[in-house]
C-alpha cells in the first residue's frame, strides 16, 4: 500500500510555560503548522490565538454542581492547592476579595490543559482564559474587582475525554489595585482582541491581530515584565507564519529564545528551540533544524512534557526522512508512537502510523 506522509501541524504556538523571570506566563502560543513548530499539546487544525475572554456583560452560566458551596473550596494567598482533574470535571474555587483589588491568579496544568474563568459576586464571569499551551503550563487570571464579596474561579478540562492530570492553583498577588495594574488589564485586553482577530484568517484580519500584539508587547515592556513579552513575540512568530512570512517568524522566536535565556528557570525553551527547528525546515536550513530538535527533546524529557516530545520526535523523523535517513526516521517515529499510546492520541498515532508505512514503502523501492 502507498502511504502518503503527513505533516504534522507544527508552528506550536509557543505558550510560554511559567517563569521566565519568576513572572508566571499570561497568554502563551503555540504554533504547529503541519509538522509541527513547537511542541505543547497539539493544536488540531487553525486555532485562533488562545486567550483571555474578558467579558464582564456576559451572563452566569447555569448553575453546576461544582458550583455549589458546599463544593466550592476556600482559596487563600500564601496557601496553593493541587488536584487531579479529569476531562469533563470543573473544580470550583471560592476568594474573598474587597472592591477595587487588583487579582492575579496562576493555575499550573500539570498534564491536562484546563480553562480558567473568574465571576464575580453576582455570577458575572469577569475574564475568562485558554492559552494555548496545551497539556503544560500555566493559566494566568489577572482581574480587578468591581464589587467585594466571594469571587468564584472555576478551572474545567477542555476536553471530555481527556485522560486525568493534575493543576496547581494559588493567588501570586490579591492587594488594591494600583496604576500599572490597569496597563496590565489592557495589556490582556489586547491581547484577547488580537485572539478574537485570528478567528478571521484573512490577512487584514492578521494585520490587526499583529498590530494588537505590537502594542500589547510595547506595555509589557514597560511594565519590565519579560514572561508576557516573551508570549507576545511568540504570538507575533506564530501569526507571520501562518502568513507565509517565515523569515520574520523565524526572528521573533529568535528573540524569544533570547528574552528566555536572559530570564532564570526558563522552562518554555523548549517549546522555543521546537518552533525554531520546524521554521529552520521550512526554510531549507535542515542541519540546523535537526541541531534545535536536538537541543529540544532533553529539555521536554526532563519536563515530563509528553505531548510536546511526540510532536517534535514526529518532526524530526519526518525532517530525516526528507534527507533520506530512513532508519532514524523510523526510530524517532517509534519513539513518538509510544508516547502518542501513553497519551491515548488516536490522532497522533494515526499520523505516526502513516508516516512510518511510508518510510517502510520507501525502504522497500
Amino acid at each position: 500500500m502507498v502511504h502518503r506522509i503527513e505533516r504534522r501541524p507544527s508552528l506550536s504556538r509557543v505558550k510560554l510555560p511559567a517563569v521566565l523571570s519568576g513572572i508566571a506566563l499570561f497568554l502563551t502560543l503555540s504554533l504547529w503548522p503541519e509538522p509541527k513548530l513547537s511542541v505543547s499539546a497539539e493544536r488540531r487544525g487553525n486555532q485562533p490565538l488562545p486567550t483571555a475572554h474578558l467579558s464582564p456583560q456576559q451572563p452566569a452560566s447555569p448553575p453546576s454542581q461544582s458550583k455549589n458551596e458546599a463544593e466550592t473550596q476556600s482559596l487563600e494567598a500564601g496557601k496553593p492547592i493541587e488536584r487531579e482533574l479529569a476531562g469533563g470535571q470543573t473544580h470550583a474555587f471560592r476568594i474573598a476579595l474587597a472592591a477595587d483589588q487588583f487579582l492575579n491568579v496562576v493555575v499550573e496544568q500539570r498534564g491536562i490543559d484546563v480553562v480558567a474563568a473568574l465571576f464575580g459576586p453576582d455570577g458575572q464571569k469577569l475574564v475568562e482564559v485558554d492559552s494555548p499551551n496545551g497539556a503544560q503550563g500555566p493559566e494566568q487570571v489577572l482581574a480587578i474587582t468591581q464589587a467585594a464579596g466571594n469571587h468564584r474561579i472555576e478551572v474545567r478540562s477542555t476536553q471530555k475525554e481527556a485522560a486525568a492530570g493534575r493543576y496547581e492553583i494559588k493567588i501570586v498577588e490579591a492587594r488594591a489595585a494600583e496604576a500599572p495594574d490597569h496597563k496590565r488589564l489592557a495589556a490582556q485586553k489586547l491581547s484577547a482582541e488580537a485572539a478574537q482577530l485570528r478567528k478571521n484568517p484573512s490577512a487584514e484580519s492578521l494585520r490587526l491581530a499583529i498590530e494588537k500584539h505590537k502594542e500589547a508587547r510595547s506595555l509589557w515592556q514597560e511594565l519590565n515584565d519579560p514572561a508576557n513579552e516573551a508570549q507576545m513575540l511568540n504570538n507575533l512568530g506564530e501569526i507571520y507564519y501562518s502568513l507565509g512570512q517565515y523569515q520574520q517568524s523565524l526572528d521573533f522566536f529568535k528573540q524569544m529564545l533570547a528574552l528566555c535565556r536572559a530570564g532564570q528557570n526558563c522552562i518554555w525553551e523548549a517549546e522555543t528551540l521546537a518552533n525554531l527547528a520546524f521554521l529552520y525546515d521550512t526554510l531549507g536550513r535542515k542541519q540546523e533544524a535537526i541541531e534545535s530538535y536536538n537541543r529540544a527533546i532533553p529539555l521536554l524529557r526532563a519536563q515530563n512534557n509528553r505531548g510536546g516530545l511526540a510532536t517534535t520526535l514526529s518532526n524530526l523523523g519526518l525532517l530525516h526522512w526528507s534527507m533520506g535517513e530512513h532508519q532514524q526516521a523510523l526510530e524517532n517515529y517509534d519513539q513518538a508512537l509510544k508516547l502518542y499510546r501513553e497519551l491515548n492520541d488516536r490522532h497522533g498515532m494515526a499520523f505516526v502510523l502513516n508516516n512510518m508505512g511510508a518510510v517502510h514503502d520507501s525502504l522497500e523501492d
